[in-house]
């Protein structure tokens, strides 16, 4: 069934002025069901960004687990190479090491 202009204008201009009527045809069409699903789908997605939230924070703790960890291995192995230069120098020189220390405070520098 198709509608004339006429009837076309005046069910467009309905639609304008009578909301009674705007809401008659948008629950006709699913509107409603529509903007339901949305909404629902918002709702989800809202749910799925504060997991992720929760994702990256827990993963930026295991980062930053690793990178003082990583830290500690490289200025442990600097020691060593320290070490191993240091401890040729003075065979080199004739002498020896006594005693080894760690975690020595120098000058009020630990």
């Amino acid at each position: 069934m198709a509608l004339t202009p006429e009837e076309k204008r005046r069910f467009l201009k309905a639609l304008e002025e009578d909301k009674e009527f705007k809401m008659a045809v948008a629950g006709a069409i699913g509107l409603g069901e529509i903007l339901e699903e949305l909404k629902r789908l918002r709702e989800d997605f809202e749910k799925w960004i504060k997991m992720e939230e929760e994702r990256w924070k827990a993963a930026d703790k295991r980062f930053a687990r690793i990178e003082t960890s990583l830290g500690a291995i490289a200025e442990a192995q600097f020691s060593r190479y320290v070490w191993e230069e240091l401890r040729e120098e003075i065979r080199g020189r004739g002498e020896a090491v006594l005693r080894r220390e760690r975690n020595v405070d120098l000058d009020g520098v630990d």
